[in-house]
């Protein structure tokens, strides 16, 4: 019998018929690893390292020094080995997205992780208008004043300015102001100078105690422009990307996917009426690029360049879950609907040579090991591989 020498394999093929695949090319590659030389060795991973009760979402930073995960409503850091530290119990069981600006992890779920595990609420409240009322006896000159106020949490960081209050005084009147309270934050009255429009600091009170503002020397300091207009986080968001300063969070609609975006550097406020995207179907990853805002949806992809257009790049879509992962020199591979794709440029680097089913949940992970990197996906199995040889 003639011995046939491989000199390397190449991987699964399944687009072409048996008899016609490459040496070296392979059927199945179930439990196996192939390096960039094409030697095969077994896979990693047959151990279990950690046993946790019911864990629904998992995360690590990018430069794997800390691991979060969601196990039974309890959101913990498990230390390297396995042990785990309880953050915070209350934790929505539902899937959750998460990003890692700096040193802070954002979620889905609506917390902010510090760089101290200090677990923030991410929304801040909006306060109602303050009560005004107005008297004599003051040295205001006549004329028109500006009044609002916003909530500081423990931490330092102020929402929105609740709704704009206009008051029309006489002159020698005081104004009398009982800003809006909530447990837990301080209450902080910003007004504006005689028929001015920039609103200044008048004073910060933690009960339901009134203030009166009856001279405009004190007057320093400004309230931010990105604090009006503004609202906190909407509700049920999905994918979370960061780009251009701004915080992106996806909400699905019936139909169309909203993508809000935050104050630049204001991670907690959003304009819901006017900095936003709307686009088909339901956005499953979200990633900012140097080349714009990729963006993915059950359907189709795009991307919104930094020249604010809109550019399809195909139309096939990505799956649910974590499907992107990026290289430690900025290559982006993506699990889609019709195999891997890059970014950018844009390339399905799967399409001719194998199909998979695609699942409708993965989890992607750039892995280093061995001297190599490996795209590695994990999913359900479910779904049907888009372009397989049949058998007849």
């Amino acid at each position: 019998m003639a011995l046939i020498q491989i000199p390397a394999f190449l991987g699964e093929r399944n687009t072409v018929d048996e008899k016609s695949m490459p040496l070296g090319a392979l059927i199945s590659s179930k439990n196996v690893d192939i390096d960039d030389s094409g030697l095969i060795s077994k896979r990693h991973g047959y151990r279990e390292s950690a046993l946790f009760t019911n864990i629904t979402s998992t995360f690590a930073t990018s430069d794997e020094r800390r691991m979060f995960i969601v196990d039974d409503g309890i959101l913990k850091l498990v230390n390297q080995d396995f042990s785990a530290v309880d953050l915070k119990s209350g934790m929505p069981t539902g899937y959750v997205k998460w990003l890692e600006v700096a040193d802070y992890i954002l979620m889905s779920s609506g917390h902010i992780i510090t760089n101290q595990l200090d677990v923030l609420e991410w929304r801040i409240p909006t306060p109602e208008q303050p009560m005004i009322s107005t008297a004599t006896g003051g040295s205001l000159p006549a004329g028109q004043y500006q009044v609002v106020s916003t909530y500081r949490d423990e931490h330092g960081r102020e929402g929105a300015a609740s709704a704009m209050h206009f008051v029309e005084v006489e002159g020698g009147a005081v104004i009398n102001i009982t800003p809006d309270f909530e447990t837990g934050y301080e209450s902080l009255v910003y007004i504006s100078d005689t028929n001015g429009e920039v609103l200044y600091l008048l004073d910060t009170a933690e009960y339901s105690t009134g203030m009166t503002f009856s001279e405009t020397n004190s007057l320093v300091y400004p309230i931010d422009r990105n604090q009006l207009d503004a609202g906190p986080l909407p509700q049920e968001i999905g994918s979370l990307a960061f780009y251009e300063g701004s915080v992106w969070a996806s909400q699905y609609i019936d139909g169309v996917s909203y993508l809000w975006r935050s104050k630049p550097y204001w991670w907690h406020l959003f304009d819901q009426h006017e900095d936003y995207l709307s686009i088909p179907g339901k956005v499953t990853v979200l990633e900012g690029t140097p080349q714009g805002l990729f963006i993915g949806t059950d359907d189709e992809m795009y991307v919104y360049t930094i020249e604010e257009s809109l550019v399809r790049l195909a139309e096939y879509g990505v799956m649910q879950g974590r499907p992107l992962a990026r290289t430690d020199e900025g290559r982006l591979f993506v699990w889609t609907r019709q195999g891997v794709c890059t970014l950018f440029p844009f390339q399905n680097i799967t399409e001719d040579k194998v199909s998979l089913s695609p699942g409708c949940l993965c989890s992607t992970a750039i892995i280093e090991k061995d001297g190599y990197e490996q795209f590695m996906v994990l999913n359900n199995g479910s779904g049907t591989a888009f372009n397989p040889l049949e058998d007849l």
